[in-house]
């Protein structure tokens, strides 16, 4: 995932890296870091699911037309057509 150029992906994979190089953290510092890095990558992946690819109704798409592609027909009403 994309998000003003940068991807998400790959800077939490180079944060992790650098975690792991890190010398003067604390271990409770890490495991914080951590979770802090796993819950950016669940709502990230949630971010990129629509219904086609999860369970989602088709409604809660984002950016979806709305309404019809068809122009406008100039067919009378029917109430027209008897009158």
């Amino acid at each position: 995932m994309k998000f003003d150029k940068l991807s998400v992906n790959k800077t939490l994979d180079e944060a992790e890296e650098a975690l792991k190089n890190a010398q003067g953290i604390s271990l409770a510092m890490k495991s914080i870091v951590k979770i802090l890095i796993l819950i950016i990558r669940t709502l990230t992946g949630k971010l990129n699911k629509n219904s086609s690819n999860s369970r989602i109704p088709p409604a809660v798409d984002k950016k979806r037309k709305r309404g019809s592609n068809k122009d406008k027909s100039n067919k009378k009403t029917r109430r027209s057509r008897w009158a």
